[in-house]
Parts: C-alpha cells; sequence; structure tokens
C-alpha cells in the first residue's frame, strides 16, 4: 500500500491526516460522458455548468481521517457563479469545518494561467460557521511571496452558513448593502423579461456589412424587411452603442403563436446568393430552422423592435444602454424589455449598484464581470411611479444624445447618480461623494 499509514492496525481504512493540492481546472460539461459518470457517482456539489475542482473538494474530504485538514488552490469563480451554490451547501455540512479562506480576487496567482483563485483549507470536523477571510484588492502593492503576512494582518471572522454568493465584506460595507438591497425587489418579480441575444449558428454568413447591405438593398429594396442594424456585446457602453455599420439578416424561423411564417429566402435573392457561398455551413448547423437558410426558433423575436435595455454579458465597467431604435444584439449580449427601462438604466448605470452588485456577478478574465441573467434576476431594486420614470428616462436619453454628439456628460450623469441615490434615502454629501470615490 503506498500509503501505509491510513490503515489501522486491522487494515482498514482511516484516512489522511492532511492533504494539500492544485486539483484540475475543466468545466464538467466538457468532459461527456466522464462527467455522466461524476453524476451517478451522486456528488453533492455536482452541477454540469460547474468546474471538476468543485468536486475534488467533496472527494478529498471523504479521504480525510477524523480532524484531518484539506487545503486547496481552485478557481475562486464558485464563490459568485450560481453553480457554486451546491458546494456552499456542501460547506454547511455537520462534519466539514471550512476554516480560512484568501479570495485572490481578480490577482493572477499563475503568470501563464488566466484562472482566478482562492485558497481554502477545511477540516474534518464539527462545523463552527466561523470562517477567517481575506481578499486581495490591491493587486498593484500584493506581493505573493508575502501571502502568510497578508492573510495574518488582513484576515476577519465571518459566518457563512446561507450565505451566497459567498462575497465577504467589512462590516458597515455590508450593512450599508443590506440596508439597499432591503428596499427593493427582486428583478424577477418585476414586469420586466430578461433574454440573450440571437444566436445565428454561423456568424460569417448573417452579419454582414454595410456595403453588402446597400448593394442588396440596392439590387432588390425588399431585402430591407430582413436585414436589421445589429451589434455585438463589446458594442455596448455605459449610455452610449459603437455601431460598427453590422446587419443582421433576419431569415427568422416565423412565430407560430402569431401566425407569423418563417422567412421564405427566395423572396429575397441578393440574401439567399450571399447564403449560398455558405450553404455547406448552414447545412451543417445543429440550430437551423426549417431550411438551412432560417434562423433557430426564437419565441422573442418581437422583443428586438420594442424599447429595450441593452447590456453586455461580460463587462469590466457594468455598461447599460437604453434602445430605442431597434438594434438585433448577438449572443454576448442580453436585452430587458418591460416597464420603467429609463430609471432601470440610470440605476444599473449608477455608482450606487456598482458599488452594491458588483460583487454578486463572476469574476472573468481581466477585472470583468459576468453578467449572469439567473444572478441578475435576483438583484433587488426599489421601484418608482410611472411619472418618475418618465423623468429618469428623459435625463438617460439626455445623456445617449449628448454621448452620440461627442458633448461631456460627467455632469449630467453626476446629478443622475444623486438622483438615484437620493431615491434610496442616501442624502448625505459626504456618503455621497464616498460612493462616487470607491
Amino acid at each position: 500500500y503506498m500509503f501505509p499509514d491510513v490503515l489501522a492496525d486491522d487494515g482498514h481504512f482511516e484516512g489522511f491526516d492532511c492533504i494539500i493540492g492544485n486539483p484540475p481546472y475543466i468545466q464538467l460539461q466538457k468532459m461527456g460522458v466522464v462527467a455522466d459518470e461524476y453524476e451517478r457517482k451522486g456528488y453533492a456539489s455536482f452541477v454540469r455548468t460547474g468546474d471538476i475542482s468543485m468536486l475534488f473538494y467533496e472527494w478529498c474530504m471523504s479521504l480525510l481521517r477524523k480532524g484531518g485538514y484539506l487545503t486547496f488552490i481552485t478557481t475562486n469563480a464558485w464563490m459568485r457563479a450560481d453553480y457554486g451554490k451546491k458546494l456552499q451547501k456542501f460547506f454547511e455540512r455537520k462534519d466539514v469545518n471550512p476554516m480560512m479562506l484568501i479570495d485572490f480576487f481578480t490577482f493572477q496567482v499563475f503568470r501563464e494561467v488566466t484562472i482566478r483563485t482562492n485558497i481554502l483549507m477545511l477540516q474534518k470536523a464539527d462545523n463552527q460557521n466561523r470562517l477567517m477571510t481575506c481578499t486581495v484588492e490591491d493587486n498593484k502593492s500584493f506581493r505573493l511571496k508575502d501571502v502568510g503576512k497578508f492573510y495574518h494582518a488582513n484576515k476577519k471572522e465571518y459566518s457563512f452558513a446561507g450565505r451566497t454568493p459567498w462575497v465577504f465584506r467589512d462590516e458597515e460595507k455590508e450593512a450599508f448593502i443590506n440596508s439597499v438591497k432591503a428596499q427593493g425587489v427582486p428583478l424577477a418579480e418585476w414586469d420586466v423579461i430578461i433574454n440573450r441575444g440571437i444566436l445565428t449558428g454561423y456568424n460569417p454568413a448573417f452579419w454582414i456589412s454595410s456595403e453588402q447591405y446597400q448593394a442588396m438593398v440596392s439590387e432588390d429594396e425588399r431585402c430591407k424587411d430582413i436585414l436589421v442594424p445589429h451589434l455585438r456585446g463589446r458594442n455596448i457602453k455605459q449610455y452610449q452603442i459603437n455601431w460598427e455599420g453590422f446587419y443582421l439578416i433576419n431569415s427568422h424561423n416565423g412565430l407560430k403563436e402569431e401566425k407569423l411564417a418563417p422567412v421564405d429566402i427566395n423572396d429575397y435573392k441578393p440574401v439567399k446568393e450571399h447564403l449560398d457561398h455558405y450553404f455547406k455551413q448552414l447545412e451543417a448547423r445543429g440550430d437551423k430552422g426549417i431550411t438551412p437558410y432560417n434562423l433557430r426558433n426564437c419565441a422573442y423575436l418581437r422583443d428586438f423592435s420594442k424599447k429595450k435595455i441593452i447590456y453586455p454579458n461580460q463587462t469590466t465597467h457594468l455598461s447599460f444602454y437604453l434602445d430605442t431604435e431597434g438594434f438585433y444584439i448577438n449572443q454576448k449580449a442580453y436585452m430587458i424589455v418591460g416597464k420603467h427601462l429609463g430609471y432601470l438604466t440610470a440605476f444599473f448605470n449608477s455608482a450606487l449598484f456598482r458599488h452594491c452588485f458588483t460583487d454578486e456577478f463572476p469574476i472573468i478574465q481581466g477585472a470583468g464581470r459576468e453578467m449572469n441573467k439567473s444572478i441578475f434576476e435576483r438583484i433587488p431594486v426599489k421601484d418608482v411611479t410611472d411619472e418618475e420614470d418618465a423623468e429618469y428616462e428623459r435625463r438617460v436619453m439626455e445623456i445617449q444624445q449628448m454621448k452620440r454628439t461627442g458633448q461631456t456628460t460627467a455632469e449630467k450623469e453626476h446629478e443622475l447618480d444623486r438622483k438615484i441615490l437620493a431615491h434610496y434615502g442616501i442624502i448625505d454629501p459626504e456618503q455621497q461623494e464616498r460612493l462616487f470615490s470607491a
């Protein structure tokens, strides 16, 4: 036996005193039949959209003897992502005792790997619901060789039972954020709907330039019916868009409930001739419509033409834009349709939203955030009246128009931020300035 000390005198397995490791970071959904086998084994932390490193926590805890320790450095995505909820619940078990957590946040521990990491120490012992934790927030001053000193200088004790996401803040900030949250209602309970943009299955065929648009329309003006202005997620900024002149061939697959027929591409000869160049790729798509020329079904097709908030699915600056021009968006962006969109645009672009809710979203490469729909729907927001929303929308549209014409909008945005703060009862000038500078 390779490790005879883990066996008792009678030969039965007692377990290790200590396990230290850096388990692999592989998305389970990319592991095919192997992931199926892990699911059959009944791991409590298994989520197909999750990471295999989460299963290593559970497996290695089973290899410890009572009182033994497990310390891993892994991706920290489980702390904020939806798929981490089951692992967080596992850490609340009676015989699992989380003791120490160092969240490296956006600090890059491994030079050649962009994964963001944490170090977590667990003990196979009675759960005390007391976790000593610290977070690396200043990447410039932090030195990895001094991580021990940093931990002892910055550690604070927190309870973690029932906490999701696993975000640990100082008491003053935590109390302030809780007071803001208490005034709101989760976005899922609002009269709004959130959906992602169009999936084409093969973008090179369905995205065309302004020059191609003009050529098609010049040959047959009816092509305008299915050629729509198109934005990518990266084109959406705070209160502005950077449209690159792309159009989407909206050869939709119809809407049965509205008796809207699928687009017959034969009615648009220039468009069909263009798509014919890609017919092999179009035919190979797994998500095509009734013909290779048609896009997949989209039940919310009409929403793209409505007034809506659009935002990228991955962003560093949490950028939102109120679209009244009917832009279509790609799968790298989301849209919100419904009531009080002017106010919501102002709120999502506000200093208050960034201060209170940025940490709710999973970290991606750099300092960016993944604006996960399911997390977004949990954000509690304080509502306004229709009259108040109309005023917010007027201000939002004014700022967007000013940005469109190259004017400076800092003062207008500052005024709108103050209006949001006042709506939440935050009227102290010093407190407002602290939020603006945070």
